[in-house]
């Protein structure tokens, strides 16, 4: 999905239904409530699209990432802390806001947790490969949390595609046995192996 064509969606607000925080979908009726609205400026995100999952941590903070917003377009991951007091504002706080460039562009389909506490997950596009999709064929990555409080998170690409033996536009990142995880691709699954915290060369599996 190229940027401009994200202009077609409406800005998108994070929707949350209580009883979805909750684990559970009782019978009764639901009341859905807005508990954030990107703005798209001043460096906040925008388009968090409806099929980027959410993730929580232990404390109820929660993650995700928008596909525009952030720096010149390029998309963000947020975090989202809840209020200390019943009622009160969410807090957001861009985790990361991709270049564009080799670090991807346009993360879509939001991130996961590893056993390592780092958020992990993928962009559309972007990752220095250009001559093969037009503006990069999207990457793999992953968000170390800073070692102190209110420190900066840290990015690494740990695959770049190159939109030929192993396709582009990486969907989302699924942990399995071992530390492996796959990414959804459109024809098929690719599974990466990490050696030595990095990704290796790809397996299909």
């Amino acid at each position: 999905m190229k940027a401009h064509n994200a202009k077609k969606y409406l800005r998108a607000a994070v929707l949350l239904a209580v009883a979805v925080y909750g684990g559970h979908i009782p019978t009764q009726a639901q009341t859905l409530t807005t508990i954030w609205s990107f703005t798209g400026s001043n460096g906040d995100g925008e388009y968090p699209y409806p099929h980027g999952h959410l993730v929580f941590d232990s404390n109820g903070a929660m993650y995700g990432t928008t596909a525009g917003g952030g720096t010149s377009y390029n998309g963000t991951v947020f975090q989202l802390i809840p209020p200390t007091v019943s009622g009160g504002a969410w807090t957001e706080n861009v985790l990361y806001r991709f270049t564009g460039g080799s670090d991807g562009r346009q993360p879509s389909t939001g991130v996961v947790f590893g056993q390592d506490g780092a958020l992990y997950g993928t962009t559309y596009n972007g990752g220095g490969t250009p001559q093969a999709c037009g503006g990069g064929c999207g990457v793999v990555f992953k968000l170390t949390p800073p070692g102190v409080a209110g420190g900066a998170w840290t990015q690494s690409v740990l695959y770049a595609f190159q939109g030929v033996f192993d396709g582009q536009a990486p969907g989302q990142v699924v942990f399995g046995p071992n530390a492996r995880y796959t990414v959804r691709l459109l024809l098929a699954d690719l599974l990466l192996v990490p050696v030595g915290g990095l990704a290796a060369a790809p397996s299909f599996s």
